[in-house]
């Protein structure tokens, strides 16, 4: 009976590992897909007030937005695409 119980022990620690990678990669697809968001939300912006008196800081801000966003630091990025919205007043 011994060896059963090892055996089911085994299993439930392959499953909650399983599920939590799976649950990881979740979170990251959706931090990716928040950057994605806001990096062409933020395009738009630049591109319809480009006569706005803080246009440079906006694209400033964008570009640091994808340069965190390219490097997997997700909340950064979107931080500074917020910046760039926020600038343009269309946050």
């Amino acid at each position: 009976m011994r060896p059963m119980k090892s055996v089911v022990t085994a299993i439930a620690v392959c499953v909650g590992l399983t599920a939590g990678l799976a649950s990881a990669s979740a979170a990251e697809a959706a931090t990716t897909l928040t950057c994605l968001t806001k990096a062409k939300a933020v395009k738009t912006a630049l591109n319809g007030n480009t006569n706005s008196k803080k246009y440079n800081d906006a694209k400033k801000q964008a570009r640091y937005g994808l340069s965190y966003c390219s490097n997997g630091l997700f909340e950064r990025g979107v931080a500074h695409y917020e910046a760039a919205l926020k600038m343009l007043g269309t946050s």
